[in-house]
């Protein structure tokens, strides 16, 4: 056994496993009893269709989620900076408690909201998001049972601090700000710096990070094939829906105020 692999058993070896379980549980139900409250008392009058009115607190919830995981990871990757290995080092072997629970509060998250897009119905117009989900959650389960790639989670949850501004974006669209408001401008500059720090740097370390694993053969070649082709799907996705934002917040904008 290496030193780093003995370092990783010496984080595990007091960690109680068993209550994961009832902190998924627990989630679930927040997130669930959250979407609840948000549909009875905080949906605004100008969400006037059913999809807009369902959409918002969907996107409630979801900023919500996005605040706690964004302020979480990036305070618990400020913390364990310099811990051995490191997140950057070895996202492989990196742990910590920390980072671990974080990780079941999103599954939770994710496996509540694509649960709720499929019980609305309204998976037509969501494909995109449970195709996201679905990788996410297979990936984030494995990794829950298997207690090794807690660093790859971590990078990927880094993604949650831009999605508060992206679903804070969403949400004053439905309320009907003009998108040319001093606001709206300000939220887009933040909204395309945060996704290119928080996500697409991120991700794509994983992406290239991801390959020297299969010649460090630290586990079975199935379980590296699933999870790289789900690092590069996800990669993707955020890709497009970078560009969708550049296209949408940016160059359209600028197109109609020349045609004006």
């Amino acid at each position: 056994m290496t030193d780093e692999h003995f370092l990783h058993e010496q984080s595990i070896i007091h960690f109680d496993f068993w209550y994961t379980y009832i902190l998924f549980g627990f989630a679930f139900v927040f997130f669930f009893i959250l979407n609840q409250i948000i549909k009875r008392h905080g949906t605004p009058k100008k969400a006037n269709t059913v999809y807009d009115s369902w959409l918002w607190a969907n996107l409630c919830v979801s900023l919500i989620h996005g605040l706690i995981v964004g302020i979480w990871s990036i305070i618990s990757f400020l913390y364990h900076y310099e811990d051995h290995p490191g997140l950057f080092e070895d996202p492989f072997l990196f742990f910590n408690t920390s980072s671990f629970l974080m990780m079941i509060v999103s599954t939770a998250y994710f496996f509540y909201d694509s649960l709720n897009i499929l019980v609305s119905n309204m998976w037509k117009k969501n494909k995109e998001v449970l195709v996201h989900h679905f990788l996410i959650i297979t990936v984030f389960v494995y990794l829950w049972h298997d207690i090794y790639g807690i660093g790859y989670t971590h990078l990927c949850l880094l993604s949650e601090s831009s999605s508060f501004f992206l679903h804070a974006r969403k949400l004053l669209r439905i309320a009907r700000f003009s998108s040319d408001s001093l606001k709206s401008r300000i939220l887009s500059i933040i909204n395309v710096v945060a996704f290119f720090i928080f996500r697409l740097i991120p991700l794509g370390f994983c992406v290239t990070r991801i390959y020297p694993e299969y010649f460090l053969m630290r586990r079975h070649f199935a379980y590296y094939s699933y999870l790289s082709i789900s690092v590069i799907v996800i990669f993707l996705i955020n890709v497009g829906f970078f560009v969708r934002l550049l296209n949408t917040d940016f160059i359209r904008r600028n197109s109609y105020r020349k045609q004006k």
